[in-house]
């Protein structure tokens, strides 16, 4: 009987090793197939998070990319306000001190002065009709005699400011010296010349 009892002992104890083997083998496996949907599971969320964070700063860089736009265009729209505001003031400012230059007897020399350049502009014709501002129609006789030989008619301009304008019908030629043109003129330039034009106009 012990003979049996030791056979019943040593097949029981075969057993639980094959059961401990299996137990252990199928703990490995069960280790490493947890393992495997570990770092599978942190690669999902991984690439899950990689993702969201790129659509975020996706994002954020286009909404950021909106803010800078709409503040720029808002800054554009004060600046050009201002140099608006700016050129008027100048332009003001520049219509004070011709009106008042005007006024002065300095005004008549350079009168002269512009006559016998739009003259000299238009090569010296014999022939001439003249625009004078209403106010400067006085100083016809003084013009016409200041260039004498030259057949010359005066008229009044639509111009406000002064200077003269020279139309030559023999040549079918102008030369215009009033103020009003130049400051036309300087009006196209005025943010170029004085250095406050914006790079992205």
């Amino acid at each position: 009987m012990p003979d049996m009892n030791e056979k019943l002992d040593r097949f029981k104890q075969l057993v639980l090793n094959d059961a401990a083997k299996e137990r252990d083998a199928l703990q490995r496996q069960i280790s490493r197939e947890r393992d495997v949907r570990l770092r599978e599971a942190e690669d999902q969320i991984k690439r899950e998070t990689d993702a969201m964070v790129q659509s975020r700063a996706r994002a954020i860089t286009s909404e950021t990319g909106r803010q800078i736009s709409k503040r720029m265009l808002a800054d554009k729209r004060i600046i050009t306000n201002r140099r608006e505001a700016i050129a008027q003031e100048v332009f003001a400012a520049v219509r004070e001190k011709i009106n008042a230059f005007t006024q002065t007897d300095d005004y008549l020399p350079h009168l002269k002065k512009l006559y016998a350049e739009a003259f000299k502009a238009l090569g010296n014709p014999y022939d001439g009709e003249i625009w004078l501002r209403p106010s400067d129609m006085q100083y016809s006789r003084e013009l016409a005699a200041s260039l004498p030989g030259k057949h010359v008619t005066f008229k009044e301009g639509a111009f406000t400011l002064g200077g003269l304008i020279v139309d030559c019908p023999s040549r079918l030629l102008r030369a215009d010296e009033s103020y009003d043109t130049a400051l036309g003129d300087l009006d196209g330039h005025f943010a170029e010349l004085f250095g406050i034009s914006l790079a992205d106009d």
